[in-house]
């Protein structure tokens, strides 16, 4: 059954939602006349093996295809993914050989994306995935895959944290306190973007601010979680210079890790958030308007997050593997069990 929208009253109530409380009263709709169009893509896996699922919202069709992803990957959520023209690319990481690879539109096999990487044993690398590369962030080394060449890794020192601007060519990392922005090309000395200490005023506290959880550079700007002390904050850096406030919150559930995803060809910034105290929300925000919106929540937290391909909806997985497609509107276009661990993709 859908939980009633009156849980985000209740949490306006309780201050909970900040600006989210123009959410509705009346409980979620699920739609199901209007077909959702494209493929959503997923990964599923056991003790032994990991696939990827091929769903098709039209017609509730799916497809399973096997995977070379070690199913370490899947079950540690060291995985990403994203849908293209030509199909979908992904990467995942273990703990020795991150790796990119790529499942052309209508293919029923996955290919191997350049080299594989070696990392240490011991470290637990984040990933992260573009039409314009791969990024695999340790505490050791930050390594870029320049996609579409795939020819190399390239290496940036390191960091536990790193984004890849839109266009493959610039490269940001933590190093010292600050945001630096490296060049991918020329090996130019690289630049400053800002100190993490310029966000203590924000956020409201003495505490050392801290990169947690996975960027997200689009059009608009950069978007990152910073933690200081038991504050959250979602931020976005934008490339006149401009540090924009989105959302902060107490920073309770710290082995829960928060996403964020940019609306395709929009201005909106999604944020599946489930670090706080109550249930898990689905937050939209708006760079356009500084409009921010709670779309939906639910018991327990989210394990993966897609825009649809007319950034009309988003498809959310839950921590259960409860699949829910959301509009702008906080309408439940789609809601389905599934044994998925992970949404990689939301094809056209």
């Amino acid at each position: 059954m859908a939980p009633p929208r009156a849980f985000a009253s209740l949490a306006c109530l309780l201050g909970v939602l900040a600006a989210s409380c123009t959410a509705a009263t009346t409980p979620p709709l699920v739609h199901t006349a209007a077909p959702l169009p494209g493929d959503l893509l997923s990964v599923t896996s056991d003790q032994t093996a990991t696939s990827i699922v091929r769903y098709r919202p039209a017609d509730a069709s799916s497809a399973t295809i096997e995977s070379p992803i070690d199913p370490e990957a899947v079950n540690r959520s060291t995985i990403a993914g994203v849908a293209t023209a030509e199909g979908s690319l992904f990467v995942s990481a273990n703990s020795r050989e991150p790796q990119a690879f790529s499942l052309p539109a209508g293919a029923d096999q996955v290919e191997p994306l350049g080299p594989a990487l070696d990392v240490r044993a011991d470290q637990e690398p984040s990933v992260q995935i573009s039409e314009a590369g791969a990024v695999v962030a340790t505490c050791d080394d930050v390594e870029v895959l320049p996609l579409p060449a795939a020819d190399r890794w390239r290496s940036f020192g390191p960091s536990c944290w790193a984004a890849l601007d839109p266009t493959g060519s610039r490269v940001a990392v933590v190093a010292g306190g600050h945001v630096l922005e490296h060049k991918l090309e020329g090996r130019v000395t690289p630049t400053l973007l800002f100190d993490l200490s310029d966000l203590e005023a924000p956020l409201g506290t003495h505490a050392e601010p801290t990169m947690v959880g996975t960027p997200s550079w689009g059009p608009q700007g950069l978007a990152f979680f910073v933690k200081a002390g038991d504050q959250l904050g979602v931020f976005v850096r934008t490339d006149a210079g401009d540090t924009v406030e989105v959302l902060q919150e107490r920073y309770t559930n710290v082995y829960r890790v928060p996403r964020l995803a940019w609306q395709p060809g929009g201005t909106i910034l999604a944020i599946s958030d489930d670090v706080g105290p109550n249930p898990a929300v689905l937050r939209v925000f708006d760079m356009s308007t500084g409009d921010l919106r709670a779309l939906s929540m639910f018991p327990v937290g989210y394990a993966g997050m897609q825009w649809a391909p007319d950034g009309t909806s988003l498809a959310v997985l839950t921590g259960t593997g409860t699949l829910l497609v959301v509009n702008m509107d906080g309408d439940w276009l789609l809601r389905r069990e599934t044994d998925w661990r992970e949404l990689i993709g939301w094809s056209a």
